[in-house]
Protein backbone atom coordinates (compact mmCIF):
# COMPACT_ATOMS: atom_id res chain seq x y z
CA UNK A 1 0.00 0.00 0.00
CA UNK A 2 1.45 3.27 -1.12
CA UNK A 3 2.39 5.70 1.64
CA UNK A 4 2.68 3.02 4.32
CA UNK A 5 5.93 2.16 6.14
CA UNK A 6 6.16 -1.21 4.46
CA UNK A 7 5.59 0.07 0.92
CA UNK A 8 8.35 -0.70 -1.57
CA UNK A 9 10.61 2.18 -2.55
CA UNK A 10 11.53 3.21 -6.03
CA UNK A 11 15.06 4.45 -6.85
CA UNK A 12 14.25 8.12 -6.17
CA UNK A 13 12.53 7.40 -2.87
CA UNK A 14 15.36 5.11 -1.74
CA UNK A 15 17.94 7.82 -2.46
CA UNK A 16 15.99 10.37 -0.44
CA UNK A 17 15.58 7.93 2.47
CA UNK A 18 19.31 7.12 2.51
CA UNK A 19 20.17 10.82 2.46
CA UNK A 20 17.90 11.45 5.43
CA UNK A 21 19.52 8.64 7.41
CA UNK A 22 23.06 9.85 6.67
CA UNK A 23 22.15 13.39 7.67
CA UNK A 24 22.51 14.57 4.13
CA UNK A 25 25.62 15.86 2.45
CA UNK A 26 26.65 19.39 3.19
CA UNK A 27 27.46 21.87 0.52
CA UNK A 28 31.18 21.40 1.16
CA UNK A 29 30.87 17.61 0.88
CA UNK A 30 29.10 17.92 -2.44
CA UNK A 31 31.73 20.38 -3.48
CA UNK A 32 34.52 17.94 -2.60
CA UNK A 33 32.89 15.00 -4.33
CA UNK A 34 35.01 13.40 -7.06
CA UNK A 35 33.66 13.43 -10.55
CA UNK A 36 34.76 10.17 -12.22
CA UNK A 37 34.62 11.83 -15.57
CA UNK A 38 37.21 14.47 -14.69
CA UNK A 39 39.31 12.49 -12.16
CA UNK A 40 42.62 11.97 -13.97
CA UNK A 41 45.52 9.87 -12.51
CA UNK A 42 47.46 13.07 -11.77
CA UNK A 43 44.48 14.62 -9.94
CA UNK A 44 43.93 11.41 -7.97
CA UNK A 45 47.59 11.34 -6.89
CA UNK A 46 47.46 14.97 -5.73
CA UNK A 47 44.22 14.28 -3.81
CA UNK A 48 45.68 11.26 -2.01
CA UNK A 49 48.84 13.19 -1.09
CA UNK A 50 46.76 16.01 0.38
CA UNK A 51 44.70 13.54 2.41
CA UNK A 52 47.85 11.92 3.82
CA UNK A 53 49.33 15.32 4.75
CA UNK A 54 46.14 16.54 6.43
CA UNK A 55 46.12 16.18 10.28
CA UNK A 56 44.03 13.29 11.49
CA UNK A 57 42.02 13.40 14.70
CA UNK A 58 43.28 10.94 17.26
CA UNK A 59 40.65 8.81 18.88
CA UNK A 60 41.44 7.67 22.38
CA UNK A 61 39.37 5.06 24.07
CA UNK A 62 39.38 6.32 27.65
CA UNK A 63 37.43 3.32 28.82
CA UNK A 64 39.93 0.82 27.41
CA UNK A 65 42.16 -0.61 30.15
CA UNK A 66 45.89 0.14 29.83
CA UNK A 67 47.98 -2.84 28.79
CA UNK A 68 50.15 -4.05 31.63
CA UNK A 69 53.19 -6.27 31.74
CA UNK A 70 54.64 -8.26 34.59
CA UNK A 71 58.42 -8.36 34.93
CA UNK A 72 60.70 -9.77 37.60
CA UNK A 73 62.88 -7.32 39.52
CA UNK A 74 65.16 -8.62 42.29
CA UNK A 75 63.12 -11.81 42.53
CA UNK A 76 59.79 -9.97 42.79
CA UNK A 77 57.05 -9.59 40.17
CA UNK A 78 56.36 -5.95 39.25
CA UNK A 79 53.42 -4.85 37.09
CA UNK A 80 54.10 -2.00 34.68
CA UNK A 81 52.01 -0.21 32.07
CA UNK A 82 53.17 0.52 28.53
CA UNK A 83 54.09 4.08 29.50
CA UNK A 84 56.08 2.87 32.50
CA UNK A 85 57.83 0.25 30.37
CA UNK A 86 58.73 2.93 27.83
CA UNK A 87 60.08 5.19 30.59
CA UNK A 88 62.15 2.36 32.06
CA UNK A 89 63.48 1.59 28.60
CA UNK A 90 64.48 5.24 28.11
CA UNK A 91 66.14 5.28 31.53
CA UNK A 92 68.04 2.15 30.60
CA UNK A 93 69.22 3.77 27.40
CA UNK A 94 70.29 6.89 29.28
CA UNK A 95 72.15 4.78 31.86
CA UNK A 96 73.80 2.75 29.12
CA UNK A 97 74.83 5.95 27.35
CA UNK A 98 76.22 7.40 30.59
CA UNK A 99 78.14 4.18 31.30
CA UNK A 100 79.51 4.14 27.77
CA UNK A 101 80.63 7.76 27.96
CA UNK A 102 82.16 7.20 31.40
CA UNK A 103 84.12 4.21 30.14
CA UNK A 104 85.23 6.14 27.08
CA UNK A 105 86.39 9.02 29.28
CA UNK A 106 88.26 6.60 31.55
CA UNK A 107 89.92 4.96 28.55
CA UNK A 108 90.82 8.36 27.10
CA UNK A 109 92.35 9.43 30.43
CA UNK A 110 94.25 6.16 30.69
CA UNK A 111 95.59 6.58 27.17
CA UNK A 112 96.49 10.22 27.83
CA UNK A 113 98.29 9.28 31.06
CA UNK A 114 100.23 6.59 29.21
CA UNK A 115 101.23 9.03 26.48
CA UNK A 116 102.21 11.62 29.07
CA UNK A 117 104.31 9.06 30.98
CA UNK A 118 105.99 7.97 27.77
CA UNK A 119 106.76 11.57 26.80
CA UNK A 120 108.23 12.33 30.25
CA UNK A 121 110.39 9.20 30.09
CA UNK A 122 111.73 10.12 26.68
CA UNK A 123 112.35 13.69 27.79
CA UNK A 124 114.18 12.60 30.93
CA UNK A 125 116.36 10.21 28.90
CA UNK A 126 117.16 13.03 26.50
CA UNK A 127 118.00 15.33 29.41
CA UNK A 128 120.37 12.72 30.82
CA UNK A 129 122.17 12.34 27.47
CA UNK A 130 122.22 16.10 27.05
CA UNK A 131 123.83 16.49 30.45
CA UNK A 132 126.53 13.94 29.58
CA UNK A 133 127.18 15.78 26.32
CA UNK A 134 127.48 19.12 28.14
CA UNK A 135 130.01 17.64 30.56
CA UNK A 136 132.08 16.18 27.72
CA UNK A 137 132.03 19.28 25.55
CA UNK A 138 132.95 21.44 28.51
CA UNK A 139 136.05 19.28 29.05
CA UNK A 140 136.91 19.54 25.33
CA UNK A 141 136.67 23.31 25.52
CA UNK A 142 139.07 23.46 28.41
CA UNK A 143 141.60 21.36 26.48
CA UNK A 144 141.16 23.40 23.34
CA UNK A 145 141.50 26.68 25.18
CA UNK A 146 144.98 25.59 26.21
CA UNK A 147 145.93 25.33 22.53
CA UNK A 148 144.95 28.89 21.69
CA UNK A 149 148.22 30.49 22.71
CA UNK A 150 150.25 33.41 21.48
CA UNK A 151 152.91 31.02 20.33
CA UNK A 152 150.46 29.14 18.05
CA UNK A 153 149.21 32.40 16.62
CA UNK A 154 152.77 33.54 15.83
CA UNK A 155 153.99 30.20 14.53
CA UNK A 156 150.91 29.01 12.62
CA UNK A 157 148.18 31.64 12.22
CA UNK A 158 146.00 29.35 10.05
CA UNK A 159 145.98 26.57 12.66
CA UNK A 160 145.23 29.11 15.33
CA UNK A 161 142.20 30.36 13.38
CA UNK A 162 141.01 26.78 12.76
CA UNK A 163 141.26 25.88 16.46
CA UNK A 164 139.52 29.10 17.40
CA UNK A 165 136.63 28.36 15.01
CA UNK A 166 136.19 24.89 16.49
CA UNK A 167 136.34 26.37 19.99
CA UNK A 168 133.62 28.92 19.21
CA UNK A 169 131.40 26.27 17.60
CA UNK A 170 131.71 24.07 20.66
CA UNK A 171 130.93 27.03 22.88
CA UNK A 172 127.73 27.62 20.92
CA UNK A 173 126.74 23.95 21.19
CA UNK A 174 127.41 24.00 24.94
CA UNK A 175 125.24 27.10 25.37
CA UNK A 176 122.44 25.44 23.38
CA UNK A 177 122.65 22.25 25.47
CA UNK A 178 122.63 24.23 28.71
CA UNK A 179 119.58 26.19 27.51
CA UNK A 180 117.67 23.01 26.76
CA UNK A 181 118.68 21.53 30.11
CA UNK A 182 117.40 24.63 31.87
CA UNK A 183 114.09 24.43 30.03
CA UNK A 184 113.69 20.75 30.88
CA UNK A 185 114.53 21.48 34.51
CA UNK A 186 111.78 24.12 34.65
CA UNK A 187 109.29 21.65 33.20
CA UNK A 188 110.26 19.04 35.77
CA UNK A 189 109.90 21.54 38.62
CA UNK A 190 106.44 22.57 37.39
CA UNK A 191 105.36 18.94 37.11
CA UNK A 192 106.56 18.25 40.63
CA UNK A 193 104.68 21.29 41.94
CA UNK A 194 101.49 20.21 40.13
CA UNK A 195 101.84 16.65 41.41
CA UNK A 196 102.31 17.84 44.99
CA UNK A 197 99.32 20.17 44.72
CA UNK A 198 97.15 17.34 43.40
CA UNK A 199 98.39 15.04 46.17
CA UNK A 200 97.64 17.58 48.91
CA UNK A 201 94.15 18.21 47.52
CA UNK A 202 93.46 14.47 47.47
CA UNK A 203 94.74 14.03 51.03
CA UNK A 204 92.63 17.00 52.19
CA UNK A 205 89.50 15.47 50.63
CA UNK A 206 90.13 12.11 52.30
CA UNK A 207 90.85 13.79 55.64
CA UNK A 208 87.55 15.70 55.54
CA UNK A 209 85.72 12.49 54.62
CA UNK A 210 87.05 10.79 57.78
CA UNK A 211 86.96 13.86 60.06
CA UNK A 212 83.96 15.96 58.90
CA UNK A 213 84.40 18.41 61.80
CA UNK A 214 87.54 19.68 60.07
CA UNK A 215 85.35 21.27 57.40
CA UNK A 216 84.88 24.13 59.86
CA UNK A 217 88.05 26.25 59.46
CA UNK A 218 88.01 27.31 63.11
CA UNK A 219 87.69 23.73 64.37
CA UNK A 220 90.33 22.52 61.92
CA UNK A 221 92.78 25.20 63.07
CA UNK A 222 92.19 24.44 66.75
CA UNK A 223 92.50 20.67 66.16
CA UNK A 224 95.72 21.10 64.18
CA UNK A 225 97.26 23.15 66.99
CA UNK A 226 96.14 20.58 69.58
CA UNK A 227 97.57 17.68 67.57
CA UNK A 228 100.85 19.53 67.07
CA UNK A 229 101.09 20.19 70.82
CA UNK A 230 100.19 16.58 71.60
CA UNK A 231 102.84 15.21 69.23
CA UNK A 232 105.38 17.58 70.74
CA UNK A 233 104.61 16.04 74.10
CA UNK A 234 105.24 12.62 72.55
CA UNK A 235 108.77 13.58 71.54
CA UNK A 236 108.28 14.93 67.99
CA UNK A 237 110.65 17.80 67.22
CA UNK A 238 109.53 20.95 65.42
CA UNK A 239 108.80 20.14 61.77
CA UNK A 240 108.56 16.40 62.30
CA UNK A 241 104.83 16.63 63.06
CA UNK A 242 103.98 18.43 59.79
CA UNK A 243 102.18 15.45 58.25
CA UNK A 244 100.74 15.50 54.73
CA UNK A 245 99.38 11.94 54.70
CA UNK A 246 95.79 12.07 55.98
CA UNK A 247 96.22 8.64 57.61
CA UNK A 248 98.94 9.96 59.92
CA UNK A 249 96.75 12.91 60.93
CA UNK A 250 93.75 10.66 61.65
CA UNK A 251 95.93 8.32 63.69
CA UNK A 252 97.42 11.19 65.73
CA UNK A 253 93.94 12.61 66.32
CA UNK A 254 92.66 9.25 67.61
CA UNK A 255 95.70 8.81 69.86
CA UNK A 256 95.20 12.30 71.32
CA UNK A 257 91.53 11.61 72.01
CA UNK A 258 92.30 8.25 73.61
CA UNK A 259 94.95 9.69 75.93
CA UNK A 260 92.58 12.49 76.91
CA UNK A 261 89.85 9.95 77.71
CA UNK A 262 92.22 7.87 79.83
CA UNK A 263 93.31 10.96 81.72
CA UNK A 264 89.71 11.89 82.51
CA UNK A 265 89.05 8.35 83.71
CA UNK A 266 92.13 8.47 85.91
CA UNK A 267 91.01 11.78 87.40
CA UNK A 268 87.56 10.31 88.09
CA UNK A 269 89.09 7.35 89.92
CA UNK A 270 91.13 9.73 92.06
CA UNK A 271 88.04 11.75 92.99
CA UNK A 272 86.10 8.62 93.92
CA UNK A 273 88.94 7.36 96.12
CA UNK A 274 88.67 10.54 98.19
CA UNK A 275 84.96 10.12 98.91
CA UNK A 276 84.14 9.32 102.62
CA UNK A 277 82.96 5.86 103.62
CA UNK A 278 79.55 5.35 105.20
CA UNK A 279 79.57 5.12 109.04
CA UNK A 280 77.18 2.57 110.53
CA UNK A 281 75.05 3.55 113.50
CA UNK A 282 75.78 1.72 116.75
CA UNK A 283 73.24 -0.56 118.32
CA UNK A 284 71.82 -1.85 115.06
CA UNK A 285 71.57 -5.55 114.33
CA UNK A 286 73.67 -5.16 111.19
CA UNK A 287 76.45 -3.06 112.75
CA UNK A 288 79.06 -5.69 112.06
CA UNK A 289 77.90 -6.41 108.49
CA UNK A 290 80.20 -4.82 105.86
CA UNK A 291 78.56 -1.89 104.06
CA UNK A 292 78.29 -2.07 100.28
CA UNK A 293 80.13 1.23 99.87
CA UNK A 294 82.94 0.09 102.15
CA UNK A 295 83.34 -3.10 100.17
CA UNK A 296 83.32 -1.15 96.91
CA UNK A 297 85.95 1.29 98.26
CA UNK A 298 88.21 -1.58 99.21
CA UNK A 299 87.78 -3.15 95.84
CA UNK A 300 88.61 0.17 94.14
CA UNK A 301 91.77 0.67 96.22
CA UNK A 302 92.93 -2.79 95.25
CA UNK A 303 92.09 -2.66 91.54
CA UNK A 304 92.02 1.04 90.61
CA UNK A 305 89.50 0.02 87.94
CA UNK A 306 87.21 2.55 86.25
CA UNK A 307 84.33 0.09 86.52
CA UNK A 308 84.81 -0.13 90.30
CA UNK A 309 84.79 3.66 90.51
CA UNK A 310 81.53 3.74 88.60
CA UNK A 311 80.09 1.20 91.02
CA UNK A 312 80.91 3.49 93.97
CA UNK A 313 79.21 6.41 92.24
CA UNK A 314 76.09 4.29 91.85
CA UNK A 315 76.26 3.44 95.59
CA UNK A 316 76.32 7.11 96.55
CA UNK A 317 73.42 7.86 94.21
CA UNK A 318 71.21 5.42 96.15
Amino acid sequence: MEGSDNAPLDMHSAAEAFASLDGGESHEEKKDAVDPATDTPEAAAERLAAEDAAPKDEVTDVDAPADKFTIEVDGKNVELTKAEMAEHYKNGLRQADYTRKTMEAAEAKKSADAESTKARTERDDYAQKLNHYAIKINGDLQEQAALLTRELLDSDPMEYLRQKSIFEERQANLAKAQGELQQIGQQQQQEQADARKSYLEEQQAQLLAKLPDFKDPAKAKAAAAAIKEYLGGQGFAAGEADFTDHRAIVLAHKAMQYDALMQRAKDAVGKVAKLPTKVERSGTAEANRPDGRTTAMKRLKESGSINDAAAIFSQFMQ
